[in-house]
């Protein structure tokens, strides 16, 4: 074995092709299991388990969708609880998932597990996308 036959960064030593990177088609076979597995992670669940978070997510949303703006009926912050009323405006939380919920046609609950089971299934494509070519896991 000598130097030319070991692989390494690029232009230190010449050697073996090392880039590598998944083709399309494995992205979105990963893809697709990621979708299958939180789906089946959901069915087993039997139902999605919402956090303190969700909530505000979901109660932003329907606030929306009824016409009282950007308010939540979770107050739980001071800044949101010094402003004495419920609904309070929302002061702490960023408002695109919220948004996004609130424009769709169906409940909020489905609509935010929808939205959290399609993200997962789409990080294999982020990951690929970020991914520069040519270097190797």
């Amino acid at each position: 074995m000598n130097a030319s036959d070991i692989g390494g960064p690029a232009g230190v030593l010449n050697g073996p092709d090392t880039s590598w990177r998944p083709s399309r088609y494995e992205v979105f076979i990963w893809s697709v299991l990621a979708f299958i597995l939180s789906l089946a992670a959901l069915a087993r669940a039997g139902m999605p388990g919402f956090g303190n978070d969700g909530y505000r997510y979901l109660s932003v949303a329907e606030n929306i969708r009824h016409g009282n703006g950007i308010k939540t009926s979770v107050v739980y912050f001071d800044s949101e609880r010094a402003h004495g009323t419920i609904p309070a405006p929302l002061t702490t939380y960023p408002l695109g998932l919220t948004a996004l919920v609130a424009t769709t046609g169906v409940g909020a609950q489905v609509a935010a597990v929808g939205f959290s089971l399609v993200s997962f299934a789409l990080l294999p494509l982020t990951f690929w996308l970020a991914m520069p070519a040519g270097i190797r896991p």
